[in-house]
């Protein structure tokens, strides 16, 4: 019987993990572009198999988080802020980060968006056009060369939850501040 039960388990998990199984995000519209969508990096490929970079882990990690609220504060999978998203995802692998975007921004080194990499953090101003200074933050997810997309804990009021998002978009382009590597080179 328990035979029979894990193969209808493993079926289920195959049949649910095909190609369009949920794995898209649609995106609200921003009144100067249409929804887009964007694909997970996730595929059953990489879960499958163990990894050994640290940028791999991570990133794996925060795309199972997808969905999860948004929440003033959090960080923990009852709710995220930006920062504690970061904090909760990284901390997971034993690397220690502040809870607050400002303080993560003072991390690492400072890297161009062409060469952006898996792991490297986004920063972008806040919501306020009047404020200059860093206000959110997301985990890289594409690959050098690549248009520049992210996983973040969204606060926006028709989406606040982990989700993915590009820098393409308007509002991201608008808001953007820098990209910095704050894992050790050899775990990238």
């Amino acid at each position: 019987m328990f035979q029979k039960l894990k193969g209808f388990i493993i079926l289920l998990l195959v049949y649910n993990t095909g190609c369009d199984s949920g794995n898209n995000v649609t995106y609200d519209t921003d009144s100067e572009t249409p929804d887009i969508e964007i694909t997970s990096p996730t595929s059953i490929d990489s879960i499958e198999q163990p990894t050994s970079r640290l940028s791999e882990k991570i990133v794996n990690y925060a795309s199972s988080l997808a969905g999860v609220p948004y929440k003033v504060a959090g960080r923990d999978t009852t709710g995220f802020d930006c920062s504690g998203f970061i904090y909760y995802v990284f901390k997971k692998y034993d690397v220690e980060v502040p809870h607050s975007s400002r303080h993560l921004a003072e991390l690492g080194m400072e890297v161009d968006t062409s060469i952006a990499q898996p792991g490297d953090l986004v920063f972008f101003r806040g919501t306020s056009p009047d404020n200059p200074e860093v206000g959110h933050v997301g985990i890289v997810v594409s690959k050098p060369g690549e248009p520049l997309k992210f996983v973040h804990a969204s606060s926006a009021t028709s989406s606040a939850y982990v989700k993915y998002d590009s820098l393409a978009r308007p509002n991201y382009k608008r808001r953007f501040l820098k990209v910095k590597r704050v894992l050790p080179e050899s775990e990238q």
